[in-house]
């Protein structure tokens, strides 16, 4: 019986180990991903959908997207803020260029900046107010017809429906 249990106990440690290790890089990389969130955006082309990191926190918000060496066709960042007011990004450390569509409370497109320049310190302004941000990799809004006045649907802006929205639905009526 003392065989048998010291047995278990190493086989049970032997074969745990591997996959508590195997498994480390997995949860690291996940914590470090963070959750993504659906948007779909309505184009005169159909819904156009991308998975994005939220961030709502003044160092992620600051931090944003520098640093990164490539983003996914079908990724981005969502930013939203407190209130409605006219906002203004930069380029600053970011290694990639990116289309940064600035959206209202409403979730309308008011304005875009396509293919901000990497580096690039200068302000780019929304020009309107708008209540949140969403930056995409460089020259999607054009590949994917997305444009000024288009709806962007998103249980991360408030007043939007938490369930998953069906893109292949009809945008929801602005209120």
């Amino acid at each position: 019986m003392v065989f048998y249990q010291k047995f278990n106990k190493a086989a049970i440690q032997f074969l745990f180990l591997p996959v508590v290790l195997g498994l480390l890089p997995l949860a690291i990389f996940s914590a470090c991903a963070g959750v993504l969130y659906p948007v779909y955006i309505h184009t005169d082309k159909g819904p156009q959908m991308f998975q994005v990191e939220y961030v709502h926190t003044p160092e992620d918000m600051a931090r944003g997207l520098m640093y990164r060496k490539s983003l996914a066709a079908d990724r981005g960042m969502f930013f939203l803020f407190e209130g409605e007011e006219p906002r203004s990004f930069w380029m600053k450390n970011t290694l990639i260029p990116l289309d940064i569509i600035f959206i209202t409370k409403h979730g309308k497109i008011a304005t875009i900046q396509e293919m901000a320049k990497p580096l690039d310190e200068t302000a780019i302004p929304s020009k309107v107010p708008v209540m949140a941000v969403l930056e995409i990799a460089g020259g999607q809004a054009a590949k994917r017809g997305i444009k000024v006045g288009d709806k962007v649907e998103t249980s991360l802006l408030p007043g939007q429906n938490e369930e998953a929205i069906d893109p292949r639905a009809p945008p929801a009526e602005q209120k």
